[in-house]
Order: structure tokens, then sequence, then C-alpha cells
């Protein structure tokens, strides 16, 4: 087992911070002391997820993960903590390589970057042998150069079914790796390439790990498809990846402009040119995934699809999805039978260019699409009415606003009318300023809330509120079972070091749910102004609780007896005792007590 000195740990986490890491990975948004964002571990319309900057730890306040940097990459990630400890060591600069990993610490994700990593040299190699004489080929008459396709790896797959199948180790990977890479297809007589005769792809992602393959076809005129990708696997998500981003994301954020254009022909030819601040789709249509991916890197975005009517479509979709992003999207216009590789080949890259500072503004587009000037008054009325509906879906009511405005203008409307078509069906708020969305505790009573905030206050680094805290606060004395457990973990973590900070707590906690439940509780600790009195507060309601629980349980005996008028006095003089009891609390239960 591979063993990690703490004090490397502690140094890892303190040189990454912990909004500079995430922000790697989402977009954040700073919104009082805390950064907010829309989880990226479960599907919600407002953001809940939680980052602070303070204590270096984060929370999703709608499922409930949470903890720090390190929680974060494996969780994202979907990898061990030493892989996350390495990853994050590696992002510094911390060397940690007094330190080795064994094979029980290396998680199926990393199996699966290595044997795509095989893959992948294993394709490349055989484009350049004898095997791939054809291939080789037909990518020089396509115009590649050699170093592009050394650059991009470019591969490719034997006509043979079992080409990739008789080269893996199949001891060091494991057949549920191998299935789960996509990289074989499975009948009831046998499991095979997926990949066969077709000019392989390799897909990477922003850490240059290889986490799938697109193939195009060589044969023509048959009833298979003519591009083909890797399925989804666990650390591949066709919706969340960018073609060629891990090469050119320097170059884009440098330039704050990128070329969006849909193939991995059209992507290379425009990189070969020069046109390095591009990238292509992998082997989907364009999503809100990739607009959100795209703003983080450019301001502006040129949409280079294909002149034809399929192409046109595709642009139309993501034109509105980069709009909606807030991204400033233009459009490339080509003749129907051009494409972005075809125009490069015929024309050059000098045309090319003319051709990218002639773009036109998206909504310039849709009116050239729509022939808007040739239609009649229904007819225009429609596009309209289509094209406002598409806006109202926006999050921003400011922003889609603005966007009415630039319609008024394009189309050359009034403003005032298209506003009120606008409005007219939007029945509720658009307003996406982070909120928090704290789910119900379902707490039964006062009590248990108390409970609740009473673990607060032990994780609170306030010697005198934690001090009385580890005096007056026991797991007996919590009703609800897992408060219980809860306070228990926290009581033997503070006995043993009072001075820890909050956010240190959760770290020592083994079980998942007990520490995710421990982020949130540290998360909310600035809502406790006063933790003195509150703690004072807290354990009077929960003693008031446990003396009503008595009283309520008596009244219940009282109805239950009959006809005994000697039994049932004496349980009326129980509660007036307890009575007596409740209000003496007020008294025993001041600031004093802080001071004993």
């Amino acid at each position: 087992m591979a063993k990690i000195p703490e004090h490397k740990i502690e140094q890892i986490k303190d040189y990454n911070d912990i909004v500079e890491v995430i922000s790697s990975y989402i977009q954040l948004k700073k919104k009082g002391q805390n950064y907010w964002a829309k989880c990226p571990f479960h599907d919600e319309k407002t953001a809940s997820f939680s980052v602070s900057p303070k204590k270096q730890i984060f929370h999703c306040f709608g499922c409930g993960v949470g903890g720090n940097v390190i929680n974060f990459v494996m969780d994202y990630e979907k990898i061990t903590f030493i892989e996350a400890v390495k990853e994050l060591a590696e992002r510094v600069n911390v060397k940690i390589d007094e330190f080795s990993v064994s094979e029980k610490d290396t998680s199926d994700t990393t199996r699966l970057y290595t044997l795509n990593e095989f893959a992948a040299n294993l394709y490349h190699n055989s484009l350049f042998s004898s095997k791939g004489k054809i291939p080789l080929e037909y990518l020089k008459e396509r115009g590649l150069l050699k170093q592009t396709i050394e650059k991009f790896k470019v591969g490719y797959a034997p006509d043979e079914w079992n080409f990739f199948n008789n080269k893996y180790d199949k001891k060091k990977f494991g057949l549920d790796v191998i299935k789960a890479s996509g990289l074989l297809a499975e009948s009831k007589e046998k499991i095979y390439d997926r990949f066969r005769n077709r000019i392989i792809f390799p897909i990477y992602n922003l850490k240059d790990k290889p986490i799938a393959f697109g193939g195009r076809t060589l044969k023509k005129n048959e009833k298979i498809g003519k591009y083909i990708n890797t399925p989804e696997t666990p650390i591949y998500h066709k919706s969340y990846v960018l073609y060629g981003l891990n090469i050119t994301k320097d170059i884009i954020r440098k330039s704050k402009e990128v070329l969006i254009v849909e193939g991995y022909m059209d992507f290379l030819q425009l990189f070969q040119n020069g046109f390095t601040n591009c990238v292509a789709c992998s082997g989907t249509a364009f999503t809100t995934h990739h607009g959100k991916i795209i703003l983080r890197y450019a301001e502006t975005a040129i949409l280079i699809y294909d002149g034809d009517d399929a192409g046109q479509k595709a642009t139309m979709r993501a034109g509105y999805i980069l709009t909606s992003q807030k991204v400033n999207c233009k459009i490339l216009v080509l003749n129907k039978e051009d494409d972005p590789d075809s125009f490069l080949q015929e024309h050059g890259a000098e045309k090319f260019q003319k051709k990218i500072d002639k773009s036109i503004s998206f909504l310039s587009f849709l009116k050239k699409h729509y022939k808007f000037d040739k239609l009649n008054a229904t007819q225009k009325s429609k596009i309209v009415t289509d094209i406002i509906d598409e806006i109202r879906q926006f999050s921003d009511q400011i922003y889609r606003e603005m966007i009415i405005k630039d319609i008024a203008e394009e189309f050359n409307l009034e403003y005032e009318s298209l506003l009120k078509q606008l409005r007219k069906k939007t029945f509720k708020s658009h307003d996406n300023s982070p909120q928090i969305h704290i789910r119900e505790k379902n707490f039964k009573n006062q009590s248990e809330a108390a409970q609740y905030q009473l673990i607060q206050l032990l994780l609170i680094n306030n010697s005198k509120t934690r001090k009385a805290g580890l005096k007056y606060i026991t797991p007996d004395i919590f009703s609800h079972e897992f408060l219980s457990e809860v306070v228990a973990k926290v009581l033997g973590i503070v006995n043993n070091n009072d001075d820890i900070l909050p956010e240190q707590i959760p770290e020592k906690i083994h079980e998942e749910k007990i520490r995710r439940f421990v982020v949130r509780l540290v998360m909310e600790l600035d809502s406790i102004i006063e933790p003195e009195k509150t703690l004072v507060a807290c354990l009077k309601q929960i003693e008031k609780q446990m003396i009503q629980d008595q009283y309520d349980d008596l009244s219940k005996q009282i109805q239950n007896i009959k006809n005994d008028d000697k039994a049932n006095l004496e349980l009326i003089k129980q509660q007036v005792k307890l009575m007596k009891d409740k209000k003496e609390l007020e008294k025993i239960y001041t600031l004093d007590i802080l001071d004993e």
C-alpha cells in the first residue's frame, strides 16, 4: 500500500487553491464570500454548488457532495485518493517521488487511460507500417502533412477482426476495464475489434490523456457509418469533449476567439493551415456543455460548418447555444457544396482568412438563412416568433431583453412589440443569480434543530465555545439518531485536538455520509453570529424538549387510567413538578455556564 507523508499532502492542498482548481473544471461565479455554480455531480436548474475560498472546501446543498480540493478531483475525475494527490502535485510542481503507487492503488479509470494510450500507439504505428500504406496515401491525398498526422497521433485500424484484441495484455487490464473501454464490441458468439479498416483519430481530454477514438471508414458505398466513435465510457462523455482542445486551449485563451468545426478532418486542415485557435465536436451535435466549455476560453466563437442543409441546421442549433452562454457568436457562411476541409484545399489559407474576416453575426445569419426580406407578413411573424421562443429559454432576463433589442434592429421591427411578445409566455422568473437551496432537514421539533446547531458550535474554532461544548455536549442528549452518530465522531476528533480548524475536521472522518454532512455544517458556520449565546439557547431548548416529552408521556398515561383518582393525582403532581423544572431552566442556562 502506498504511503504519502501527511506533511506532503498538506503542502499539496496548500499550494492548490480550491477556487482555481475547480474553476479549471466548471465556471464559478462569486456571490458574497463564496463562489457558486450549478453542481457538476447532479442535474439542477439553480446554483447550489458552493466553494469557500476562506475554508478551502466545497459543498453542494442539493446533492450533499462536498470536501476539500482532493475530494473534488477524486469525485470529478473518478480516480483514487493517491491518483488525485499525484495529479494535484503535478499541477503545482510538487515532487512526490518518495512514495510508489501499488497496483491496488490504481483505479479502473487509470487503467482505461493506460489502455487507450496503448491503443493510440498501436493504431498510430499501424498507419506507418505495411498495413497502413493505403490509408496513409489517402491522408496525403487529402492534404495532411506527416507532422500533422504525428502531432495528433492519427492512426489506422487494419481490416482485421482481432488486430487490437490480440495485442493488449489481458492480465494487466482485466475484463471489466476492457469492456468499459469501448475498444471491443461483443456479439453472442465472440468479442471483436470495434474499429476495423478505419482511419483512427484519438480523442484526448484537457490533461492530454486519451479517452476515446473516432474512426473513418475507407470503404465506399456500403451500409456502414462513415464515422463511428467510442461509445460513452467512464472517462468519455462526448457532450463534454471538444476534439483538439487539449492542444489549442492556450491559443484560444490568448486570442479570445475560437473557430468551431464539425469534423476531425476539418479541424486538422485548419490547424495545419495556421488557424490553430480551433476545435471540433467529437462524434455528437454541439451541446450546452460544449457552450459552457467555450465560454471558459473565448469571448467570440466563429461557427464554420458544412454549407449543405444539414450543416446549416447544425449551425442554427450551435448558434443558439453559444448565444445563450453569452458568447459572441459569428458564422462563416460557405457555399452548399463546401466544407472547411475542401475549401482550404481548393482555395488556400489566404482566402479562408478573408472568409473569417467577413463572418456575420448569428442574427444576420438567421435573417439570411430564412431569406427574411422575401417572406410575406405571416411568414415573417412565424419566423420571429420562433426566434423569440428560442431566446425565451435563456436564463438571464436582462440578457434576453438585450438580445430582443438586437433582433429589433436586425429585422427592422419595433422593440416594444418584440419585448411584449417575449414576456407574453414568461410565467416564472429566470433570475440566474446563485442562491442557497438547502433541503428541508425534516426535524420533528426545535430540539432536533438545536442538536444540528450544537454540532456546528463544536466545529467553530472559538476556544470558549468549544471548551463549553466539550463539557456539556454528549451523544446521549441527542434524540436524532443520525445527528447522534455525527456528534460522536466530531467529539472524538475535537477532544484529541481542541485547536483543530473547522475545515480540517471532515478530513478526519472516514464514513462518507458523515464526512459530507460535516462539510455542509462547516460551510454554514458563517451564519452563526453569536456562538456563545447560541450554545446556551440550544442546550436549554434540548432540555426543554426532554421535559416536554416526559410531560406528554404522563398525559397519555392519565388518559389510559380509568377509575383511579389516586393514580391520576400522582401523575398530575409529576406534571406540575416538570413545569416548575421547565421554568427553572431560564435560571440555569445563562452565559455563566461558559465560565464554570
